[in-house]
């Protein structure tokens, strides 16, 4: 329930609310400050959302103190001035324009696309395409040419010439002369919006209309298409072999992949060849599990036989990718989740997507209505009239005297001449077009959306309680975050003595547990482990390379025999093994390998040294002096606590 960093983000009062209301509903009161009942309780459930406790009582408790603690440091941020420093409002500044960001949409519009990129998910698309370049400083002339050369390919392919001759030979998508255009199969989001909603509405087997993208000027042909392949949880275990390996590594890599399958097709235990022989070092140790994978997500070849497995803890033969070779199993499969599970993922998609230019169009309109816009068109050309072609190299300097007018109003808010002057010359951008009338028009609709936007922003507070809250939170956030690092994070990084001392009166707890210094052999036969038990008593050379030692043993199988060496904790499966926790040689089985095991050297426990283990004592450091720290705030501010509210909240909470 202790969600610490979560308080530095916590949500209470906003500044916005009359003071009167927190004072005759009040809960809470830490120095000059007074937090309402419906304030803490707005933080209490955000904060517990994924609780499950039935003792609310103590919960509710046991947040207020951890609550009171923040305000107290709140209030300490307050009196040294941290609220008002510059590089705090630049930061928080930032932050509000993040936090406006999804009140800046129109509603209806952004679910529609929602669903229809939910729907289109469904589905895989495979296509084929030619593209015609667009550079951004075209001239006219030569944006008619594309457009003349995109048209008459079109028309040559719906005549039918073959496609993918004719992306190979004109297309300027470089990758086109290898793969015909062909683009694989792909979904939403995965492709430009323009293109994909081409793709979509293209039945299959048929030439697109001509798609104007940011990259230029496209036709496409659907070659297939098909439901999606959904998600599919595989592991893996896999040997490394790297295109720069050298002939005779590759060799070894793929023998040794075919052993281990071959180990696998007899009935050898899945779990135990992973954790001995999978090079994957992220997965070895728990099966070699793999996250949910979805098309496109890792190398085709990998795709292709995951997908390809039918039932659950089928075992593919070794498939070779860029970063080695990988017996794939299958752990389960399963189609596209529901709409409502994937719903807000689909938001942030949308709103880092092209198509999220629709719901901004959608959301100017919505503003203007909601404020009465209006504008005067007379008082609009006015101004283009004082606009020349200087504007075309952002040269343009605004005139010393002119009318002022005003060009258009939101709930008798005005924005005048003067205003859209000086967003030009904040905003000036050199120019292809020469059309002054053009480039005045560009500007002017900038200048409009800017203007809705910035007033929207500057009202969120009045409309929506959430953004107010959210706001709150990161201004105090900010604020608490500086104040933490100058008193505890910062400061015990420097206090070398004091972070020496802590660890001196605490060294029972930085205790490292027993390890054993040697070498483990682990041989795939007992007359193996006996061989070299022989070798070690003559002394063979072999053992003073274990390249050349394993290569010996592994020449007719590469899993005859694997060596490691250094040092080995006690919670080791191979030192558990031990009959006894002192040096010397020890034979046993397991899990049908044969080991030997050499221990030269018994470490006993002991503390760990402070610089192994510096972040973990600086942590601790931290924790200790954030402590005696809020005790001297409790000393240094009043506190006090509302009993008849708390019992009331409490009681709200029980009767839930």
């Amino acid at each position: 329930m202790k969600k610490l960093f979560g308080l530095f983000l916590i949500l209470f009062s906003c500044q916005q609310q009359p003071q009167q209301s927190a004072q005759k509903d009040w809960l809470l009161k830490v120095g000059d400050s007074v937090v309402s009942s419906k304030e803490f309780s707005y933080a209490f459930n955000k904060n517990n959302f994924e609780s499950d406790s039935t003792d609310h009582e103590s919960e509710l408790r046991e947040y207020l103190e951890l609550y009171t603690n923040f305000k107290l440091k709140v209030e300490e941020a307050r009196a040294l001035g941290m609220d008002t420093g510059k590089a705090y409002l630049k930061e928080l500044e930032g932050y509000r324009k993040q936090l406006a960001e999804p009140y800046l949409t129109e509603t209806a519009v952004t679910n529609q696309l929602l669903e229809e990129a939910y729907s289109r998910m469904k589905e895989e698309i495979r296509a084929s395409h030619i593209l015609i370049i667009l550079k951004t400083d075209m001239s006219p002339e030569d944006t008619l040419n594309s457009y003349n050369l995109i048209q008459d390919l079109r028309n040559r392919a719906v005549s039918g010439e073959d496609f993918g001759k004719l992306a190979s030979e004109n297309s300027q998508d470089p990758s086109a002369r290898s793969n015909n255009g062909d683009l694989g199969y792909f979904t939403a989001f995965q492709m430009v919006y323009p293109f994909e909603s081409a793709a979509y509405g293209t039945a299959m087997g048929s030439i697109s209309s001509i798609i104007r993208t940011q990259f230029g000027y496209h036709i496409l042909k659907v070659m297939d298409r098909r439901e999606s392949r959904g998600q599919v949880k595989v592991s893996h275990i896999m040997i490394r072999a790297t295109d720069n390996l050298s002939e005779e590594d590759s060799i070894t890599a793929k023998n040794k992949i075919d052993e281990i399958y071959r180990l696998l097709q007899n009935g050898s235990d899945w779990r135990e060849l992973c954790r001995e022989f999978s090079q994957d070092i992220n997965t070895r140790n728990t099966g070699g599990q793999l996250p949910w994978l979805n098309s496109g997500n890792v190398p085709p070849s990998f795709e292709n036989t995951a997908f390809g497995l039918k039932n659950t803890g089928d075992i593919s033969p070794p498939v070779k990718t860029s970063f080695g070779w990988h017996i794939i199993k299958l752990d389960d499969k399963k189609g596209i989740p529901s709409f409502e599970s994937m719903e807000e993922e689909l938001k942030t998609r949308v709103q880092r997507d092209s198509r999220s230019e629709l719901s901004s169009l959608a959301f100017y309109e919505k503003i203007k209505s909601e404020n009465n816009f209006v504008e005067d068109r007379e008082g609009v050309e006015f101004a283009f009239s004082l606009l020349d072609s200087s504007l075309f190299g952002a040269e343009w300097k605004k005139p010393v005297e002119y009318d002022e007018k005003v060009l258009f109003s939101l709930n008798k808010t005005n924005f005048k001449i003067s205003d859209f002057f000086s967003f030009i010359e904040e905003n000036q951008r050199n120019f292809r077009e020469k059309n002054i009338k053009v480039v005045s028009q560009i500007y002017y609709d900038d200048f409009l959306k800017k203007s809705i936007t910035n007033f929207e922003e500057d009202h969120l507070s009045d409309k929506y309680f959430d953004y107010r809250m959210l706001y709150q939170e990161y201004a105090e956030g900010i604020m608490l975050f500086q104040l933490m690092d100058q008193k505890i994070w910062s400061g015990a990084l420097q206090d070398s003595s004091g972070l020496q001392q802590y660890y001196n009166q605490h060294q029972q707890d930085y205790m490292a547990e027993e390890k054993y210094e040697g070498v483990i052999y682990n041989a795939s036969s007992d007359s193996i482990r006996e061989q070299l038990e022989q070798m070690i008593v003559k002394g063979d050379s072999l053992l003073t390379s274990k390249k050349e030692l394993k290569s010996y043993f592994n020449e007719k199988s590469a899993l005859n025999l694997q060596t490691a060496e250094g040092l080995f904790n006690q919670s080791d499966p191979v030192i558990q093994e031990l009959t006894e926790k002192v040096p010397g040689k020890y034979t046993f089985e397991l899990n049908n390998r044969f080991y030997l095991l050499i221990v030269d050297k018994v470490i006993p426990p002991a503390p760990k040294p402070l610089d192994e283990i510096r972040g973990q004592v600086i942590s601790d450091y931290q924790e200790f002096l954030e402590k005696n720290w809020i005790d001297d705030l409790r000393n240094k501010y009043s506190v006090e606590i509302n009993n008849k509210a708390l019992e009331k909240l409490i009681n709200a909470l029980e009767t839930k």
